[in-house]
């Protein structure tokens, strides 16, 4: 299914390989559907990082004496970026990957995920919307530091026009299953994952009312493809208090057998517009009256912070709070 994804991520990467010391693309423009080509945005692919290098050669330094020189295998990078249409949405997005130190691609166990929606905002901190290397570096200093599991985490973001306003706010359905049909089979082959650890989401403004519709779509079986949920600072009374809707047929679909369970964070700084403060705490009051009885729910007010400042603080305590052993 995903074989065109798989060349054209190789291809673009030998292109890199070939034509190193060439001046970068000032900006990629969305491929064409009839021949596509990523090589202006690809800097890695899963599938070729490991070089292909010629067997031992033995080299003769004086006679009757030889020395074996073993090949090395090419680190594999651990932050790289490649694109991907979707069918669903019929548009491309710029997915970022960032792997854990001392990342093994054989890993038995496998690597927990972390989703991050707006990822060319929020990913690797070249934005001045967050420091600390970004969401990559917090999961990066959280792991190697030993407070979260060792994780892959994996940003959703845009080649050349942001259409966060329709994939989030407008037509979160068809987003949603861009992820869930797309995007998330296409990791869990690509890279060794554990499917016993819930995935996670990590949302900011209209990122975190995508969040909440998607920890909504649960269908009270414990069958949903993320299971832990970070949601900073949305605005929950867009598209119609679309949220809370979307809460009311959750809460309708799972009746009285089924279960909601997961973990969600939500957050918000106390120095924002009224309507993102009070819009997250009627949702926090929503789901506490609820009283779901598998769901952990922590809510938590950043009093000094606004809808800026509150990102970094809340992704450091979000992915504590949900992932910390």
């Amino acid at each position: 299914m995903y074989t065109h994804h798989r060349i054209l991520m190789a291809l673009a990467v030998l292109g890199v390989v070939a034509g190193c010391g060439r001046a970068e693309s000032p900006g990629p423009a969305i491929p064409s559907a009839n021949m596509p080509t990523l090589s202006t945005i690809a800097t890695a692919s899963p599938e070729v990082t490991v070089a292909q290098v010629p067997a031992p050669t033995t080299i003769a330094a004086t006679p009757g004496v030889s020395l074996s020189v073993s090949p090395t295998a090419a680190p594999i990078p651990r932050r790289s970026t490649f694109g991907f249409h979707s069918d669903q949405v019929a548009d491309w997005y710029k997915v970022y990957v960032s792997l854990p130190k001392g990342y093994d691609p054989q890993h038995l166990d496998g690597y927990p995920v972390i989703y991050v929606l707006d990822a060319d905002w929020y990913f690797d901190g070249s934005s001045w919307r967050i420091g600390d290397g970004g969401v990559a570096g917090i999961v990066s200093s959280l792991s190697e530091s030993g407070r979260i599991p060792n994780a892959i985490a994996i940003g959703i973001g845009y080649i050349k026009t942001n259409h966060r306003g329709r994939d989030f706010l407008w037509a979160p359905e068809t987003f949603y299953a861009f992820l869930t049909k797309e995007l998330i089979p296409f990791v869990d082959g690509e890279y060794p994952t554990d499917a016993s650890s819930p995935r996670t989401l990590v949302g900011h403004s209209d990122g975190a009312f995508f969040t909440l519709y998607a920890f909504f779509q649960t269908d009270g079986n414990g069958n949903t493809p993320f299971g832990q949920f970070i949601a900073i600072s949305g605005d929950l009374t867009k598209n119609e208090r679309l949220p809370f809707r979307e809460e009311g047929k959750m809460n309708g679909r799972i009746s009285d057998s089924g279960v909601v369970g997961g973990a969600l964070f939500l957050a918000v700084g106390g120095q924002e517009e009224s309507r993102f403060v009070t819009s997250m705490q009627d949702m926090t009051e929503r789901l506490k009256s609820r009283q779901y009885e598998n769901l952990r729910l922590q809510s938590r007010v950043y009093g000094s912070d606004d809808h800026a400042s509150v990102v970094e603080p809340a992704v450091w305590t979000g992915l504590m709070w949900v992932l910390g052993e």
